[in-house]
């Protein structure tokens, strides 16, 4: 039998009891559960828009679940709504009794029923649930709108109620849009409306959720005006404010005021029976009594508005309007005016109206009629009025006498009510009437006017004498004479006109006037031929009669044409005047008219014609009629081509008469060509350039002009004129013949057309090997070629011959070909090569080839670059890079230290690269160095030319290599400019020291340290003209090999000069070119100086003067002081001064500074202070050091002057030519120094002056006067004043050695001594366009003060 272990019964135990007690938990505790129940159920809720809804359930006896269902929608059991957020249940966590439904911010979406259920448990348990109604209360938007009668009103507005009227009033109010509709009372004042006062109609509108409420209340008015000034409102209620909440925005309420009519209006301040006069000022007054409102008075005239003032006087109840008219006018006559009355009881105006009677007179008169007549006739008129009210009276008075009129009559214009009066008048006039008045009057009495018209009386009668002034009865005068007649009439009415007539034609007179009963009358007139014997008239006229008077002219004239013509020969055929070179010509002279008999001159080119074998006059003389003469003169001679187109004129004269008449005529004579200017025979042009070649020539009839060239081509020609583009085809002689019907003329002449020039080079390319000869040719096509019109140039530069043809050889072999022969090809010549030609003529042309030299390869990598430290077991990598340059190319091998050839691998990388100037590059990189990797490597480049080597050495870090090339920069007064050149650092980078100090006794250094691999540094704040001791040395953090062996002595600047910079250049970087001209100007210079000193030497023994350098070596040259501009300002210096060469001992390169092209604008305005400067001390300096005792100072100081005149005039010409140019600045014997804040000038002693008084006195004056001027520069040598380290000798040797204290005690004891430190420099300056005129200024400063001395 199956046995139980203790073990297994412990599990079953423990498993029974388990399922014991969850049988108890699923048993239902009836017997001891109470039953779940609402203690607060929720009721129905109502809530305006907006505010918060609390819906309130509580539930005692809770087992199951809490939720509330909205309209079915069950809202779930959390605390938070989901997807409501203003939805919320609030419960006491502590009693878990309150389930309370909180909304907030009620919208509309949320009216509706709510239901708080409560789940059972079981069976047993009780389901709860408790509903509740929310409603959502909207109110009103706006508040009560108003309307009266239908017109919409405003709060506070009074409506008006005629008492008359027993209609029914209606008020209309209406709320809108609100939830449940609103409710409306009406209410007069305070009190609430009864149906025995009025009734009120509701109805409403819906647009499905918000209503609109309208009330009208009718109201019965009464004729006992119970209602006036009473307030009729609208109440509005809500709900959502409570129905007793009366609130302002919720009511609108209207003043009710019963009004009725004014009295008829009454009229005074007129009357109609005297009416008013016109002029005078009219005020009518208007009144109306008893009326609500007040009436409104208004003024009407003509029916049409003029006025709405009024006033009212609430005493007498009274309203008042006054009318004025200012000033009546005949116009207001029968015009209509109405006062009207009015307000709002009134449907129509009252009026009241009448018409005005305005008296008046007539404003002006009208007199018509005849008031100027002959003596013993009648005169007569007519005379009336204008409009008058009533009609006037009319009668007239003449000369004093009142007299009625003849006829009279009054008529009154229809619509006027005024009257127009007229009436005539006639009477028969003596001359005793002349000027008397007539005169009409109209007179109106009632409205007192009278009105007066006013007429002259005119009576006509003749002038009764005349009178005629003059001088010129029976005289002959010349035509053009001014004569001035005078006539004087006397009498007659009106005053006469008088008249002027010559020969029956009018003339104008020159002035007229009148004087009582006198007219005098003057005329200018110009005697014309036409005046001959012809009567001037003046007459007398007026209205009625004239008198007259007359004087008979006599004029002298000229002949009005002359004519003159050809009358032998004459080609009839052709009605031409053209005569042929060499025959004799006749001409005549005719005179027509003229009084009295003429003289006849003839004249041929403004020459007098005078009688002789060639040339005669024959005068023939007719009179024609009794009033002018009628002349003919004949003239002949023979025509040649100087008498073509000449003018032949024939004056004639009259007697007494100043003046000449002439004919003239041109006479064409017929010549063949005769050429007025031949041209060269030879004639240089330009290809494409504009030939034009005058060939005038003078000829009759017009020549015709043709040209040919030696190559057949024919060129046309224009008005005389050769004019063409010229080509390299027009090369040749040319024929140009003139032609015209009489003959033919050549012109011969050569044209020589030159043309830019092309190049070729036969071959592109050319390969050689160093040491062989070979050939290159250049081939042009231009016109000139010669020898200097080829140039050939290596990598841009011209080649230089200057070892004997040891090297090139050029060859011109005419007429186009140059021959270049590279003797001995070298690996310079190697690279691109160009044949230039330029004749003067375009551009000129180039031709490029490559010539390419074989050689081994040359290794150009700086030995710095082929070292490199670095830490072993570091895993870090070192790289060398072999640069190589060979032809053909190189192929690379390196080799390890252990002469193993390294291939690629993990260990070593090689990277190979090529460019384009036969430049190879080799880079070998050693990967994750260890110790053993330490060691010299190999590069090996080799071609089938041969192999060379380079060593690259790879070490551990360590201390760095010293720096060479330490030198000099720039000088200052207060600074020293320092650089050096950077080697190995030891692959740890590098920094360096600087030390120096003062050259004196005192062994004390200062010490400064540069940034990491500087390679230049400026020590500031030093003392000037003070000797300094510099050194350097390179360090990094493995330690340093120390400062360098041979330290710099540098002195740094007086202070005068404000930067004193040592010229410097680097090695190759400084152009062939330059070095080559500046090494022969300095030659040339040279030479010049050797020739001098050699001049002055001779001269001197000659005189048998005492050497006065007795006291200094031979060797030692005496110095030539140069004249040196003031250099720029030390902050704007940014351009560089090197020495050709790479340090200061190499005694075999001369000493010439230069300036590269890097300028600043403010060194350029430097210098034109310079030579501002130059011009305004050339004169001061050359006077104070001419002498007559001492012809040597002047030999000198002139020669100087020489040379400085000669730099400037090239420089000129350099500028002038479109380029730029070079200036050598350097008289002998002039110094010029400057200061920042002074110009200080002053002269050294020349070369080779004795000690003379003069100098020493010149010299001692002039230093005093700049001590005395300038404080801060006493204590200077003036006499020493050029100390530097840098002096010229006549051996032509660069001494490299600073100022000894012997030497400066010799210069500063003795004043006769020689040795006298120079900085003598060149210093070559490029020159812009702009300065070119300071120069000319200059060069003629000079030319002007030192004329005769500078040949």
């Amino acid at each position: 039998m199956y046995q139980i272990s203790p073990v297994n019964k412990s599990i079953l135990l423990n498993f029974a009891l388990e399922f014991f007690l969850i049988g108890i938990l699923l048993i239902k505790p009836n017997y001891c559960q109470q039953t779940q129940s609402f203690v607060l159920k929720p009721t129905d809720t109502k809530v305006s828009l907006g505010d918060t809804a609390l819906l309130k359930c509580s539930v005692s006896s809770r087992h199951g679940d809490v939720q509330w269902i909205h309209e079915g929608t069950a809202l779930g059991y959390d605390r938070k709504i989901p997807g409501k957020p203003r939805y919320s249940v609030i419960w006491n966590e502590n009693e878990d009794t309150e389930y309370h439904l909180q909304i907030n911010n009620v919208t509309l979406d949320d009216e509706g029923v709510f239901s708080c259920q409560v789940a059972p448990i079981g069976d047993w348990d009780t389901k709860l649930e408790a509903r509740a109604k929310l409603t959502v209360l909207v109110e009103p938007k706006n508040g009560p709108e108003m309307m009266f009668n239908d017109e919409s009103k405003n709060q506070n507005d009074i409506v008006h109620f005629k008492s008359a009227s027993l209609k029914t009033t209606k008020f209309t109010c209406t709320i809108r849009k609100a939830k449940p509709a609103a409710v409306i009372k009406w209410y007069i004042n305070g009190t609430l409306a009864s149906l025995s006062v009025g009734k009120a109609i509701e109805t409403k509108q819906s647009d499905g959720i918000l209503e609109d409420l309208t009330s009208v209340f009718e109201l019965k008015q009464q004729t006992n005006q119970i209602y006036n000034n009473s307030i009729v409102k609208c109440q509005g209620f809500h709900e959502a404010y409570g129905l007793t909440n009366d609130l302002k925005n919720m009511s609108i309420a209207l003043k009710v005021v019963v009004v009725y009519a004014p009295s008829v209006p009454v009229i005074k301040g007129y009357d109609n029976e005297t009416g008013v006069i016109a002029g005078t000022e009219l005020k009518l007054a208007c009144s109306s009594t008893y009326s609500y409102p007040p009436a409104q008075l208004s003024w009407y005239r003509d029916g049409k508005l003029v006025s709405k003032n009024y006033d009212t006087i609430e005493s007498t109840k009274t309203t008042e309007s006054i009318y004025r008219i200012a000033k009546v006018s005949p116009s207001d006559h029968k015009s209509v005016l109405k006062c009207n009355a009015f307000n709002q009881a009134m449907d129509e105006p009252y009026s009241t109206g009448l018409a005005l009677n305005v008296l008046y007179g007539p404003e002006k008169l009208t007199m018509n009629g005849v008031f100027e007549v002959e003596v013993g006739k009648t005169i007569s008129a007519h005379c009336f009025s204008e409009l008058s009210n009533p009609a006037p009276k009319l009668r007239y008075n003449f000369d004093g006498i009142d007299y009625e009129p003849t006829t009279f009559s009054s008529v009154s214009p229809k619509d006027t009510g005024a009257f127009i009066v007229s009436g005539n008048f006639s009477q028969v006039v003596r001359q005793e009437h002349n000027n008397k008045e007539l005169k009409c009057y109209v007179e109106n009495k009632a409205a007192n006017v009278q009105q007066i018209i006013t007429k002259q009386i005119k009576v006509l009668y003749p002038p009764d004498t005349i009178e005629m002034t003059h001088t010129i009865e029976n005289k002959t005068l010349n035509e053009g004479t001014k004569i001035r007649v005078i006539c004087v009439s006397r009498g007659g009415n009106p005053l006469p006109e008088i008249e002027w007539l010559l020969d029956g034609k009018k003339l104008q007179p020159v002035s007229t006037q009148s004087v009582v009963y006198t007219v005098e009358s003057i005329l200018d007139i110009v005697l014309q031929r036409e005046h001959h014997q012809k009567a001037l008239e003046c007459r007398s006229v007026n209205k009625v009669g004239n008198v007259k008077k007359q004087v008979t002219l006599q004029v002298s004239y000229l002949p009005s044409n002359v004519i003159i013509s050809l009358i032998n020969p004459i080609d009839n055929a052709n009605n031409s005047l053209a005569v042929k070179s060499g025959t004799r010509v006749i001409f005549s002279c005719r005179s027509p008219n003229s009084n009295p008999q003429p003289y006849i001159t003839w004249f041929k080119d403004g020459f007098p014609v005078l009688i002789g074998s060639d040339e005669q006059q024959n005068l023939t003389t007719t009179f024609v009629g009794d009033k002018e003469y009628d002349t003919i003169s004949y003239m002949s001679f023979i025509a040649g081509s100087s008498d073509h187109l000449k003018e032949v004129r024939c004056d004639v004269k009259v007697k007494d008469i100043p003046r000449t008449t002439h004919g003239s005529i041109t006479l064409e004579v017929k010549f063949p060509p005769e050429i007025v200017k031949y041209p060269a025979s030879i004639i240089d042009m330009n290809e494409n350039a504009s030939f034009v070649l005058n060939l005038t020539s003078r000829a009759n009839p017009a020549p015709t002009y043709k040209c040919i060239s030696s190559n057949k081509k024919t060129y046309a020609v224009v008005n005389s004129t050769l004019s063409f583009t010229t080509s390299r085809a027009d090369n040749g002689d040319f024929t140009c013949s003139i032609s015209n019907t009489e003959s033919t003329t050549d012109i011969k002449f050569k044209l020589n057309i030159k043309y830019a020039p092309t190049a070729k080079i036969n071959s592109t390319i050319y390969t050689t090997t160093q040491g062989n000869k070979i050939n290159l040719y250049c081939i042009g096509d231009g016109n000139p070629l010669l020898a200097n019109h080829f140039t050939w140039k290596l990598k841009d530069k011209p080649f230089i011959n200057t070892q004997s043809e040891e090297f090139y050889t050029f060859k011109f072999i005419p007429p186009n070909l140059s021959v270049l022969t590279i003797n001995s090809a070298r690996d310079i010549d190697d690279g691109n090569i160009s044949c230039t030609i330029a004749n003067g003529i375009g551009r000129g042309d180039n031709a490029f080839t490559e010539l390419r030299v074989r050689r081994a390869p040359v290794v150009l990598t700086d030995i710095s670059s082929l070292k490199a430290g670095e830490d072993s077991n570091m895993g870090r990598s070192a790289s060398f890079k072999c640069i190589t340059r060979s032809f053909p190319d190189s192929l690379f091998k390196w080799k390890t230290p252990g002469n193993t050839e390294i291939t690629n691998s993990s260990k070593y990388s090689i990277i190979n690269s090529k460019s384009d100037n036969q430049m190879q590059t080799s880079v070998l990189i050693i990967h994750s160095i260890t110790s053993s990797d330490y060691g010299t490597y190999l590069c090996e480049p080799r071609n089938d030319l041969g192999p060379t080597m380079a060593k690259a050495i790879l070490s551990g870090k360590h201390q760095p290599e010293p720096p060479s090339d330490f030198r000099v920069l720039n000088i200052s007064k207060n600074s020293i400019t320092l650089g050096w050149r950077n080697n190995f650092d030891g692959g740890d980078g590098q920094k360096f020291r600087i030390r120096f100090r003062k050259d004196t006794m005192d062994p004390t250094y200062r010490y400064i340290e540069t940034d990491n691999d500087a390679s230049s540094i400026v020590l500031d704040n030093l003392e000037p003209a003070t000797r300094y001791i510099l050194n350097i040395q390179s360090l990094n953090r493995f330690g340093t090999e120390g400062f360098l062996r041979e330290p710099l002595i540098v002195q740094t600047d007086f202070g005068f000069n404000e930067v004193n910079q040592l010229p410097m250049f680097q090695g190759n970087d400084f152009p062939l070119t330059v070095i080559l001209v500046i090494c022969g100007s300095g030659a040339l210079f040279m030479c010049f100086n050797i020739a001098f000193i050699i001049y002055l030497i001779k001269k001197r023994k000659t005189k048998g003067e005492a050497d006065s350098t007795t006291d200094t070596n031979e060797t030692e040259a005496n110095t030539v002081e140069m004249f040196s501009p003031p250099p720029p300002y030390p902050d704007e210096l940014n351009y560089q001064l090197d020495f050709i060469g790479n340090n200061f001992e190499d005694e075999n390169k001369p000493f010439v500074p230069q300036l590269n092209t890097r300028v600043s604008s403010r060194y350029f305005k430097d210098l034109n202070d310079r030579i501002d400067y130059a011009i305004e001390y050339a004169t001061p300096i050359h006077h104070s050091w001419q002498s007559e005792q001492n012809e040597l100072d002047d030999e000198v100081y002139l020669s100087s002057l020489r040379q400085l005149d000669k730099n400037i005039t090239a420089a000129i010409a350099g500028v002038s030519a479109g380029g730029r140019s070079s200036l050598s600045m350097q008289p002998n014997t002039i110094r010029a120094n400057y200061n920042p804040n002074h110009r200080l000038s002053f002269v050294n002693r020349p070369f080779g002056m004795s000690n003379t008084p003069s100098y020493n006195q010149n010299l001692n004056s002039l230093t005093s006067s700049i001590t005395d001027t300038y404080p801060d520069t006493r204590g200077y040598p003036f006499d020493r004043l050029s100390q530097t380290k840098l002096v010229y000798s006549n051996t032509n040797k660069l001494i490299n050695a600073p100022i000894t204290s012997t030497q400066a005690n010799i210069s500063s004891s003795n004043n006769n001594n020689t040795y006298r430190p120079n900085s003598s420099c060149k210093i070559y300056q490029d020159l812009d366009q702009d300065f070119k005129g300071h120069f000319e200024e200059l060069k003629g400063h000079l030319n002007s003060e030192f004329k005769g001395h500078l040949v």
